[in-house]
């Protein structure tokens, strides 16, 4: 976790901040529509098959325009986002196609998982996750998780082994037929895969075995003290209850 306190007083405290009322587009939302609109498309086209790239990227535009529709309704500005995400379908379809020639196809996606373990003091502890995208292949399953970054900074992100724990949790709940998990990058027109270094089942079960020694710890009675990170309390909303400016003052 980013910071001890910062999960304590979210989630044990239910001091999280009420979503506020939005009239436009952020980024964060820009990625969701975008996970959207590939459900939409693989749901009904698993695969690109013989077909050309135009017929793809017309059906692709096709759907945009349909999930993008609320929006321009509300905030005409929306139009920039469904810009800068057409954009970026000829560079996804290019992908896709690379993809499928590799041996994988399009399985399921917006897959909601759940896995409960039971940790060492007998309590329970459940993992939850929404899978983006779980492919099929000869060699087992991939899981795809879309990513509005660039690729440089995924390979920031999943720099230090077993850091970044979102793909090996989503491999753990996919189960043992996972054999590969990337986050896919759309940044202006490119859309690249980054990977994390090592077997993504060995960091899903260090990602276990780290989970449960500190819930262990918590139920033991362990603190959960700030840690006062630069990066963690920049757009941390708890700053208000940790009193952090006020440390060496």
């Amino acid at each position: 976790m980013n910071c001890p306190y910062q999960y304590f007083a979210r989630h044990v405290l239910k001091l999280n901040e009420l979503d506020e009322v939005q009239l436009t587009l952020e980024k964060r939302d820009f990625g969701s529509i975008v996970h959207h609109i590939l459900h939409k498309f693989h749901h009904s086209h698993p695969t690109l098959g013989d077909e050309p790239d135009a017929h793809w990227e017309a059906v692709l535009r096709e759907i945009s325009l349909h999930v993008f529709a609320p929006m321009l309704r509300i905030n005409y500005l929306s139009r920039a986002w469904l810009a800068q995400w057409e954009k970026l379908i000829p560079a996804y379809l290019a992908w896709q196609r690379e993809h499928e020639a590799q041996g994988w196809q399009w399985h399921s996606g917006e897959v909601a998982e759940r896995l409960t373990m039971t940790l060492a003091t007998g309590a329970p502890l459940t993992l939850k996750g929404k899978l983006d995208r779980l492919d099929e292949g000869g060699a087992g399953c991939t899981v795809i998780d879309y990513k509005m970054k660039t690729k440089s900074d995924l390979r920031k992100q999943l720099k230090l082994p077993g850091e970044d724990v979102q793909l090996p949790v989503y491999a753990l709940l996919a189960g043992e037929r996972v054999t590969q998990a990337a986050y896919l990058s759309f940044h202006q027109d490119t859309v690249e895969t980054v990977q994390p270094e090592g077997d993504i089942n060995q960091l899903a079960t260090d990602v276990v075995q780290r989970l449960q020694a500190i819930f262990e710890g918590i139920h033991a009675g362990a603190g959960l003290p700030a840690q006062g990170a630069e990066e963690a309390c920049a757009l941390c909303e708890m700053e208000g209850v940790c009193r952090r400016n006020y440390w060496n003052t």
